[in-house]
């Protein structure tokens, strides 16, 4: 497969020419190429790694907690919206931890875009930051209850939150960083002290920035600050305009660089349909949607119906960044940050997980393993 006439994003800098995959990987950036076999015309385009979301819970009517028959229905779109790796989230019960897990591990390798493992959102959260979790789902942060929901070599969990103030923490933090799962500080009360703390025992994000955390305050020590102050955490943010404030993420990005920042959509099943009301498996209830903007019945934000696309654009029309510096904070920053070296960027031997946007930032193509996944 070859793509031409597009500018090719590199490590070092944007490209001018063809891309040539073969077997599944990048092969040769630039020049022209004369090989046969399909051509993808870019048509002047940007030719940039594909998307990585560390953070999904749903999208196109299809949730995680559904079942392996959804996260197989969700896996084949995701690619409409420039994601090519993903980590199917989802919160609850032990018990339902337990099932969704198996589901998501029969559910590797089937179309669309690649499953990189699981993320759990909780059960080991705090109960007074609990978001649209319910309360009735938490349960104290404890090494057996890991491992009977996980197994003891945490096989396929990518990446878990957890409050690390919350008594047990640290055991369990130890536990995820010594089998390389990535513990992730949210749903939390955490000051900077504890975001040290749990940074030493091994932690090294944040789920969702500011929002499940108290908030900023100059009469407080809160979490955001103690992220911004270990160069150890990256944050992921919901970029959507509705979760954070943009002026509150150009602060983040002031304090903590573009490398420590991590696009994530949070996005329930909701993404990409009509607004309307949905069921919201997580404790069985339900979701309205207005305007895009998912709540509960209390008024409570219920994750977002943002896409990977959408958020690319927000990143740069709206917050202001290049896309060199959006395109590392969808791609290679949350591809590294869950220990994928083989994806996230656009150079010789990675994975020819690829996509393609017009000048405007629209998005017309998705590639997985040099294949088109998806093009409008």
């Amino acid at each position: 497969m070859r793509i031409v006439n597009g500018r090719i994003l590199t490590p070092r800098g944007f490209v001018e020419g063809d891309l040539f995959m073969e077997n599944g990987r990048i092969a040769q950036i630039g020049g022209q190429t004369e090989t046969e076999g399909p051509c993808l015309d870019a048509q002047g385009g940007y030719v940039l790694p594909g998307f990585v979301d560390v953070h999904v819970h749903g999208a196109y009517g299809y949730a995680t907690l559904m079942g392996r028959e959804a996260i197989e229905a969700l896996t084949a779109r995701m690619p409409s919206q420039g994601v090519t790796s993903y980590l199917p989230t989802f919160a609850g019960t032990p018990e339902e931890h337990r099932r969704i897990l198996q589901d998501t591990r029969e559910a590797m390798g089937c179309p669309g875009a690649r499953i990189a493992g699981a993320h759990l959102e909780g059960p080991f959260v705090n109960p007074e930051r609990n978001g649209a979790i319910t309360v009735e789902s938490i349960r104290p942060p404890r090494l057996d209850t890991l491992i009977e929901m996980c197994g003891p070599d945490l096989r396929d969990v990518k990446m878990m939150t957890i409050a690390p103030e919350m008594e047990g923490a640290q055991a369990v933090v130890e536990y995820l960083a010594d089998h390389g799962v990535v513990a992730a500080i949210g749903h939390t009360t955490a000051d900077s002290a504890t975001v040290k703390a749990a940074a030493d025992w091994g932690a090294t994000q944040a789920s969702h920035l500011y929002n499940g955390m108290p908030p900023m305050n100059h009469r407080a020590d809160t979490t955001p600050v103690g992220c911004f102050l270990d160069d150890r955490i990256h944050g992921q943010i919901i970029c959507d305009g509705i979760h954070v404030n943009p002026a509150m993420i150009r602060l983040a990005v002031k304090f903590m660089g573009v490398g420590r920042i991590i696009g994530i959509t949070d996005a329930m099943q909701a993404a990409g349909m009509p607004d309307g009301e949905y069921d919201f498996l997580e404790g069985d209830r339900k979701v309205t949607v207005v305007d895009g903007i998912c709540r509960l019945p209390d008024g409570t934000l219920a994750s977002s119906t943002l896409t990977m696309d959408q958020a690319f654009r927000n990143f740069v029309n709206v917050i202001g960044l290049t896309v060199e510096e959006a395109s590392r904070m969808l791609s290679y920053n949350p591809a590294r940050s869950i220990g994928l070296m083989d994806r996230g960027e656009i150079d010789v031997g990675q994975l020819a997980d690829v996509v393609v946007l017009t000048p405007q930032l629209i998005l017309t193509h998705a590639l997985v393993g040099g294949q088109v996944a998806w093009k409008r």
